[in-house]
């Protein structure tokens, strides 16, 4: 709908050991992150909605293993329309809308290889790694679209899988690019899904 007018308040803090080289990610360190997103001009067509996330970094059993456990909630009050999660659904489920969203997250990520891989002046191949995964979503009146329209029930989301992805280095540019692909398994329709990843870190 046209016409609307959004804010949207974010408090974020975070506190991470100095990372070496070779760690993926920090071996101990802690994220808060605070949104709130209204409508202030059009209360009537668009209520409000609050998250809270934490995430809380551990050494792995091994060196350069970093174990990610996080944590978010998330509060709508809703008016003719609902605003999308602040807080992600599980890997593997497709995205849905909820009043009250509860998310909880286990990550293992450790490095397998470094080959230091130069092909020419096209390719650099620095690291591979991969990571475990294991998340579980509770919704409370969560918007499920039917024939009749949307009906609102209470759902579990729970899903497991895996990453592999590349750090590499493409024609000389100066930014790493990190490439690879997710295995999710949501635990409740039993449908894998496979899907590509890619990012650039530009800091």
């Amino acid at each position: 709908k046209t016409g609307l007018t959004f804010l949207n308040y974010r408090l974020y803090s975070y506190n991470y050991l100095k990372t070496s080289k070779r760690d993926i990610l920090p071996r101990f360190g802690q994220v808060i992150d605070i949104n709130y997103v209204h409508a202030p001009f059009n209360p009537d067509q668009v209520g409000s909605e609050v998250s809270v996330s934490g995430i809380l970094y551990l050494p792995g059993f091994l060196s350069h293993n970093t174990i990610r456990l996080s944590a978010g909630y998330l509060n709508q009050v809703t008016e003719e329309y609902i605003l999308n999660n602040l807080i992600s659904m599980p890997r593997g489920y497709e995205i849905e809308k909820s009043e009250q969203f509860l998310k909880l997250t286990a990550y293992y990520v450790f490095p397998i290889l470094y080959p230091d891989l130069n092909i020419w002046h096209f390719l650099y191949i620095k690291r591979l790694k991969a990571s475990i995964f294991y998340d579980h979503g509770i919704g409370n009146n969560v918007y499920v679209k039917t024939e009749e329209g949307d009906v609102k029930q209470d759902l579990l989301f729970r899903s497991c899988g895996f990453e592999l992805t590349s750090d590499f280095n493409f024609m000389h540019i100066l930014f790493p690019f990190d490439m690879g692909i997710r295995f999710s398994y949501p635990l409740d329709n039993a449908n894998p899904k496979v899907e590509l990843l890619f990012s650039i870190d530009i800091s």
